[in-house]
């Protein structure tokens, strides 16, 4: 496997773990503490940086057409087959509340990053398409 498809693999996965055990499901909770708010939104920050990584890479490997945007690079993954429809649709969605903890686009609604924090099966199941794709080629 490509060293650095895997190095972030291994990244993304630390920082999934990571996010499970700050997060808080109690939404007033999470919603209230800002160190589990500041913990959680880096992390997940991390992880999609890892995740648009792989994407580049593959991208590249594959010589597919070049991304003009941290979404598009997982339109191409879904629209090549590469990942899956549903899983393409919520990281471009992902990638979007990413961009706001990056750029601290206005006044960001930390319920975003709650939600995001909510759905870890979905991250996890981009490492797993992923890793699917990669051992089939």
């Amino acid at each position: 496997m490509n060293e650095k498809i895997l190095k972030n693999i291994t990244v993304a996965k630390e920082y999934i773990e990571k996010v499970k055990r700050l997060n808080n499901p109690n939404k007033k909770e999470f919603l209230q503490s800002e160190a589990t708010y500041l913990s959680v939104s880096m992390a997940l920050f991390i992880i999609l940086n890892s995740f648009i990584e792989i994407g580049e890479e593959i991208i590249e490997i594959k010589q597919l057409q070049i991304a003009m945007s941290y979404r598009e690079i997982f339109t191409i993954l879904g629209n090549e087959t590469i990942i899956e429809d549903k899983t393409s649709k919520f990281l471009i969605d992902a990638a979007k509340a990413r961009n706001m903890i990056a750029h601290q686009y206005g006044t960001f609604d930390k319920t975003k990053i709650y939600e995001l924090a909510q759905r870890i099966p979905e991250l996890e199941q981009f490492i797993k398409e992923i890793i699917e794709y990669l051992n089939n080629i």
